[in-house]
């Protein structure tokens, strides 16, 4: 499997797209209306919200790939430390954890509208 073009994908109406490093196009995804079951076209609210979920896909793969990584890591401490109480290296995770948290949730958020 190839790896995904490199982000931030930005928006410009219904078109996601990002740039190189002489700010040329590098790439470009146009999303268009398509027929609901009923024969409809899919609505402009729904083409917006799928134009932001996709450009908020790289964040997103980075946010939840760090937040899982953190998580192991606490577990790996926690079990590690079964027994004896709390120690900073476990404090100090769980504190780099709550932030991906926060950076999972303003992901999630972009891919919402709601940032």
């Amino acid at each position: 499997m190839s790896k995904h073009t490199v982000g931030p994908w930005m928006i410009s109406h219904n078109v996601v797209y990002t740039v190189n490093s002489d700010d040329c196009n590098r790439f470009t995804a146009h999303i268009q209306a398509g027929h609901l079951d009923d024969d409809s076209r899919t609505g402009a609210d729904e083409i917006k919200a799928n134009v932001r979920l996709i450009a908020a896909a790289p964040d997103l793969l980075e946010a939840i790939e760090n937040l899982l990584w953190h998580t192991e890591q606490l577990e790996e401490l926690i079990e590690s430390e079964r027994g004896k109480g709390r120690s900073s290296e476990q404090l100090y995770a769980a504190g780099e954890m709550h932030a991906y948290m926060v950076e999972a949730k303003s992901c999630i958020a972009k891919a919402r509208g709601e940032a």
